[in-house]
């Protein structure tokens, strides 16, 4: 089985740290790409071929520039994109956030785990995500 890849939108350094440390701990094959600019990210995937395409993509809300629900929306209105399996990962527990992720294409959305346990269990569900889906097609 390969090794599942995440591309992860998220400006906040110290929570890039703490998933890469529960990848880590979970001892989970993930390769990580990070971005902290959804601007840059969207770019990036504009120009891959869909061979080198992520597994799926974690996005925060709260970035600089282009919001979390700005670069879903522009996302899943791309043809090519729009297959890639992309999650809300964010610190607000806003009802109405949660509702204009799923309602945007985003596949799920999750509140920042306040344990390394439930974060290492959470990233545990992203790669069975991806390997769900590896297994279907």
């Amino acid at each position: 089985m390969k090794d599942s890849r995440f591309l992860i939108i998220e400006d906040n350094p110290g929570d890039i740290r703490l998933m890469q440390i529960a990848i880590q701990r979970a001892q989970i094959p993930v390769e990580l790409e990070v971005h902290g600019r959804g601007e840059e990210a969207l770019k990036d995937l504009k120009d891959r071929s869909e061979a080198n395409f992520p597994d799926l993509i974690i996005l925060d809300i709260n970035l600089p520039g282009m919001t979390g629900f700005e670069i879903l929306k522009e996302i899943k209105s791309d043809s090519r994109l729009s297959r890639i399996p992309a999650f809300i990962m964010s610190s607000s527990e806003n009802v109405k956030d949660r509702e204009r992720a799923v309602s945007g294409g985003a596949l799920n959305y999750f509140s920042k785990p306040n344990t390394m346990q439930d974060l290492q269990n959470l990233m545990i569900s992203f790669v069975e995500s991806t390997q769900m889906k590896e297994s279907s097609q």
